[in-house]
């Protein structure tokens, strides 16, 4: 008997090609596949010892966004922390009535957090802070609340 010769694949290489583009033009394929995916809502149930409040959901359009903060109430010496996604992106920060800008850059899709964590309550508790959201196509104003007990919490989820 003469050796079989090798099994050829089914589908060559050049008619995967064509396959291929279209699925990346699509968004099928993950272009960067070190970049962490959050499908699911992922705020942390405690941050630095105290529960996390979530107050709801944002989507934003664009992974690069500028949070604004400041005290849009009567100005009573709150100070804070913003943690997104793990990250402390504004530590110890006393606010009033102008408003600190902070660039960030999210996951370029999913879901995403940022958590205010209050150092004290001011002479007004709870702590409260204004926090617009900027993705280059809209801003979104929220107002985040947190006491020495619970940390005040958004999902942002990233939809390009």
């Amino acid at each position: 008997m003469y050796p079989r010769p090798p099994l050829r694949p089914f589908v060559t290489l050049r008619a995967l090609i064509p396959a291929l583009a279209l699925s990346l033009a699509a968004g099928c394929v993950d272009t960067n596949p070190t970049e962490p995916i959050a499908n699911e809502p992922n705020v942390p149930s405690t941050l630095r010892g105290r529960a996390v409040n979530v107050l709801g959901t944002v989507s934003v359009t664009n992974k690069n966004v500028t949070f604004n903060v400041w005290d849009s109430g009567q100005i009573d010496g709150d100070i804070i922390s913003l943690n997104v996604n793990g990250d402390w992106v504004l530590e110890n920060y006393t606010l009033g009535a102008t408003k600190r800008a902070i660039s960030v850059t999210l996951p370029s899709r999913g879901y995403s957090y940022v958590v205010l964590y209050a150092h004290n309550e001011g002479s007004l508790p709870p702590n409260t802070a204004a926090l617009s959201i900027n993705d280059g196509a809209r801003e979104q104003n929220l107002v985040l609340s947190a006491n020495l007990q619970t940390n005040g919490a958004y999902n942002l989820r990233v939809t390009p």
